[in-house]
């Protein structure tokens, strides 16, 4: 539930903070919900082939928890010191690291997201 909230109110802030138009924003959300619409094939091969259940609910669940951390990271205040770039939430504060955090731990998150989900038998996630 944690990640469906933090991803509604993603839309808000691709086009507030970020400054992009709506289209853009919603494009980096569909293809989210793209790729959680994909990834069952890939997941459930790998658990049934190479990892196993307990395996993959524990790379899930490492995936999900480093996307969530790296989905804070890329918020402009945090990283503002070691980058040397403003605190503010502008376009002008977001560096290209924390693009790349930021689309990284989008992700993350669906790969944990989505194991965790169908492990459980909630697949209404």
């Amino acid at each position: 539930m944690l990640a469906l909230y933090a991803l509604w109110m993603l839309m808000v802030y691709l086009t507030d903070v970020w400054k992009l138009n709506i289209t853009h924003a919603s494009a980096i959300v569909n293809a989210y919900l793209g790729l959680i619409g994909i990834l069952p094939f890939a997941m459930l091969f790998v658990a049934d082939t190479l990892l196993g259940n307990f395996w993959m609910l524990v790379f899930s669940t490492l995936s999900f928890s480093t996307g969530m951390g790296m989905l804070t990271l890329s918020t402009p205040p945090v990283l503002a010191n070691v980058l040397d770039r403003c605190s503010a939430y502008d376009p002008e504060c977001i560096g290209n690291s924390q693009h790349i955090l930021f689309y990284a731990a989008i992700v993350l998150i669906a790969v944990g997201d989505f194991w965790s989900c169908n492990f459980l038998g909630e697949f209404h996630c």
